[in-house]
C-alpha cells in the first residue's frame, strides 16, 4: 500500500546517513519485505553488497521454525559462525541470496 520504492529509499537513506556499505537481511522466504530487498537498486545507492538470508523450512511447522531459525542465524552471524553449512536447532538450513 505504500508508494513504490519508498522502503528502498528509506533503507538507502539510513545506510548513507550512517556510512553503511553492506546489507545483511534476515527474512522469511515468503514475506513481502523480501520483494522490497530484491527490487532495490542497492549498488546505485553506494551499497557494495547486499545479502538475504532466508530459512529453508520443509515439511510442517514453518510458523514456528522460521522465526526461530532467523533468530538463531542472526545470532550466529553476530558471533561470526554463520556459514553455508549452518543449520538451526530444528534442522533448518539457511539460504543465501546476493541482491
Amino acid at each position: 500500500m505504500w508508494p513504490r520504492g519508498l522502503l528502498q529509499r528509506a533503507l538507502l537513506s539510513y545506510a548513507n546517513r550512517n556510512g553503511l556499505v553492506h546489507i545483511r537481511a534476515f527474512l522469511a522466504r515468503s514475506t513481502a519485505y523480501r520483494s522490497v530487498l530484491e527490487t532495490g537498486r542497492w549498488q546505485d545507492g553506494g551499497i557494495q553488497d547486499a545479502v538475504l538470508f532466508a530459512p529453508l523450512v520443509r515439511g510442517g511447522g514453518a510458523l514456528v521454525k522460521t522465526p526461530r531459525a532467523l533468530g538463531e542465524a542472526f545470532c550466529a552471524a553476530i558471533e561470526g559462525s554463520l556459514s553455508s553449512e549452518w543449520i538451526s536447532s530444528d534442522g533448518v538450513p539457511i539460504e543465501t541470496h546476493s541482491l
